[in-house]
């Protein structure tokens, strides 16, 4: 049967199936599902509107009194480090910490409770090494010096 005068002619699959995914294969459809979402967020991203969702989220989000200052906090993004927020987490030191799969979960306002309270003592800005300490004359080591064609310089204070 001829095909209507208006409508192309398709054979096989056209780059719009290819394009969605259509699968006939057993398990197509959670492929075809990926698929489908990673179309959207190329419109999404090439046309601009991802950004703006993002945007009008966090204008409602601040509305609403909800800045985002006590969220949860995995080990990736952790301020003390992937291993240490785990070692935190299993020993029960960062409180209301959870174990979601394979990640350690714990909310911002803990751990920056835990960072306030466990504070490293202030270094000094300045060493003095002005005067440095004066090795007594040894005669071992001076001949192991000598030996290594080597000569001890006293700096100028």
């Amino acid at each position: 049967m001829p095909s209507p005068p208006n409508m192309p002619v398709s054979k096989g699959k056209t780059p719009r199936h290819r394009a969605i995914g259509h699968s006939h294969k057993a398990g197509g459809r959670e492929a075809s599902a990926d698929r489908i979402a990673g179309a959207f967020m190329t419109i999404f991203r090439e046309t601009g509107m991802l950004d703006m969702l993002a945007a009008e989220m966090d204008r409602r989000r601040v509305q609403a009194g909800d800045a985002g200052g006590d969220d949860w906090i995995d080990q990736r993004t952790s301020p003390l480090g992937r291993r240490r927020h785990n070692e935190l987490c299993r020993s029960g030191e960062l409180g209301g910490a959870r174990k979601v799969g394979r990640s350690w979960k714990v909310r911002r306002s803990v751990l920056n409770a835990w960072i306030e309270a466990h504070e490293a003592p202030a270094t000094p800005l300045h060493i003095d090494r002005s005067s440095p300490p004066i090795a007594e004359y040894d005669p071992a080591v001076e001949a192991a010096l000598e030996r290594a064609n080597l000569v001890r310089v006293r700096r100028a204070a």
